[in-house]
């Protein structure tokens, strides 16, 4: 079922209610008013027909799963590009291939949510590379899947150009120069590489097709509803040989909590490892966490339980904590977390108590998603009351913000760059704003939010703005630059 509260643009629009929910029950993806109204548009063109009499024609199109994976690209970002997250092949080249080398059978990789195969095409090239160090070598094949047709297509046609290398994945620049050729302004992957993965149009929701030693699925949970986010893990954990690997993007998590699933860290890397079902309680329950960034206290060897940290690292670590505790909320399972928020209000015991603060951030974070402003401007009422954080202006004016109010909001986020140089929501938040007014103002404003970035990068301060990570927002910015400049 779809969120109890829509964005005015869904609920206000039939249509785009209709559409809302349909994509939710077939693709369990939660998409934005923007995107459902991409989908419309094709649809009516596809169709012939609009307005709510069409809603039967439409119904018969995305019956079709051909169809249905056609409009998917749509709904979601294909942000992809060789080695993204360079940390995680460095992890499996140096620590997890020489383990699984063991095995006396072929090695099972998939890449779900593969996109346009830049992920699974380094791993291949990753495993080769391997096999000419390695004595003996390790067989192995690469499974790829993606909901989009058009991105499968693609995959297979193994052509890029050269938005799909980026700084981030230097590190493995000499294996590019060894598997991609050029041919005028296009990029080529090399047959040797291409036959070793099996591209395919497929749904995550409908589970897996078979079982693998390690699975990738980065940057994508987001797109999904808090139910089918559980329903997807629950499926990547039954999908996964005992011991097997799972890989999710640095942005996305810094608690995955299932019971088969071991939290593990290692060359300053997240990651899962499959334990057996005979190690695991029954009673051991269930979460997703989705954003936030890896506690270094995070042992290699033990799934992840951090001692109560010290006032400093607490605050280091301040976004983690907010992420796990606003992700609760939003899945339903931490009722009891709001309750405790809202009895915070009515008892009226503060943020001085340890922890307490960052449970009444996550409670805004929570109302601001739901539209629910009322309790949002509570409980930052009650927290201005005690403290003067950077965060806390940043969320004044996120509900600015979010309620229309464009002076007021830019005045909340001026208060916490003021007071944090590294909030880089804030400044992003800002050159949104500027984008109305004078040009030179708007270049000024787009650079610093790019300096804020750069500072507050590895501080997982994503987690205030949609949980994407700050290389998205980066080229966002970067992209805004460039269209300023064709416009002068």
């Amino acid at each position: 079922m779809i969120a109890e509260t829509m964005p005015a643009g869904v609920s206000a629009d039939p249509a785009l209610k209709y559409l809302g929910r349909k994509m939710e029950e077939l693709l369990g993806i939660r998409a934005a008013a923007e995107s459902l109204a991409k989908l419309k548009s094709y649809l009516e063109e596809r169709s012939g027909v609009s307005g709510t009499r069409a809603f039967e024609t439409w119904e018969g199109l995305l019956s079709s799963r051909e169809e249905l994976f056609s409009a998917a690209p749509l709904l979601t970002v294909n942000e992809t590009y060789f080695f993204r997250e360079e940390s995680h092949f460095s992890l499996l080249f140096w620590e997890v291939l020489p383990r699984l080398a063991r095995l006396s059978r072929p090695l099972r990789i998939c890449s779900a949510a593969s996109s346009i195969g830049c992920e699974a095409y380094s791993l291949a090239m990753l495993l080769d590379h391997f096999n000419a160090l390695y004595p003996g070598g390790l067989s192995f094949g690469i499974d790829a899947f993606d909901v989009s047709g058009p991105a499968i297509e693609t995959a297979r046609r193994g052509r890029y150009t050269d938005n799909a290398f980026r700084e981030d994945g230097a590190r493995w620049n000499f294996l590019l120069d060894k598997y991609i050729e050029s041919e005028g302004q296009d990029f080529f992957v090399s047959p040797r590489i291409k036959e070793k993965v099996r591209f395919y149009p497929h749904n995550i929701l409908e589970g897996f097709k078979g079982s693998y030693d390690i699975i990738f699925f980065r940057n994508s949970l987001i797109y999904f509803t808090p139910q089918n986010r559980l329903a997807i893990v629950e499926k990547i954990a039954e999908a996964l040989y005992n011991e097997g690997i799972l890989i999710m993007g640095t942005s996305e998590t810094s608690s995955l909590d299932h019971p088969l699933l071991g939290s593990r860290c290692s060359m300053n890397t997240f990651y899962f490892e499959k334990l057996p079902a005979s190690s695991v309680s029954p009673e051991k329950p269930q979460a997703v966490v989705l954003s936030g960034k890896v506690p270094e206290t995070l042992s290699s060897s033990s799934p992840a339980k951090p001692a109560r940290p010290s006032l400093r690292t607490r605050r280091e670590g301040m976004a983690a904590e907010i992420a796990k505790l606003a992700a609760q909320m939003e899945m339903g399972e931490g009722r009891a977390v709001m309750e405790k928020v809202m009895g915070s209000l009515k008892k009226g015991r503060g943020g001085a108590e340890e922890g307490r603060e960052n449970e009444l951030i996550a409670g805004v974070l929570y109302f601001l998603g739901r539209e629910d402003y009322d309790s949002a401007s509570r409980i930052l009422i009650f927290l201005e009351k005690g403290h003067d954080s950077a965060v806390i202006s940043f969320l004044r004016g996120e509900y600015h913000y979010l309620t229309n109010s464009a002076d007021k909001a830019e005045a909340g986020y001026a208060a916490a760059t003021g007071k944090d140089p590294a909030l880089w929501p804030a400044f992003y938040r800002i050159s949104s704003l500027a984008a109305e007014g004078n040009p030179a103002r708007y270049e000024y404003k787009t650079k610093k939010a790019l300096e804020s970035l750069a500072l507050g990068r590895e501080k997982g301060y994503e987690v205030f703005i949609g949980g994407f990570s700050p290389d998205y927002y980066r080229r966002i910015l970067e992209k805004r630059l460039d269209d300023l400049k064709n416009t002068l």
